[in-house]
């Protein structure tokens, strides 16, 4: 395991996207996490959810892009995202 946390500690930030309205999927993700011995490297995201009409896609897309601009403002080169399905 310390491999795995080797790997992901050489990101500036770890992300993981997770809808507010599904905190039973960040809690399985968690767990995962604690098990491969990262779960203090990775900072949950709320994911946006789309407008009346617009495909779940659309959200997801949108959380990317301010995950990227947060990570611009923070001058970070390297960041890791994972999607909570």
């Amino acid at each position: 395991m310390k491999l795995v946390h080797k790997f992901f500690s050489n990101f500036d930030e770890v992300f993981c996207i997770n809808l507010d309205s599904r905190p039973d999927r960040w809690s399985r993700a968690m767990k995962e996490f604690r098990y491969i011995g990262i779960s203090s490297l990775v900072t949950r995201k709320s994911g946006n959810l789309p407008q009346k009409g617009e495909s779940n896609l659309v959200g997801c897309g949108s959380t990317h892009v301010d995950i990227l601009r947060e990570s611009r403002d923070r001058s970070h080169e390297k960041i890791f995202i994972f999607i909570v399905f």
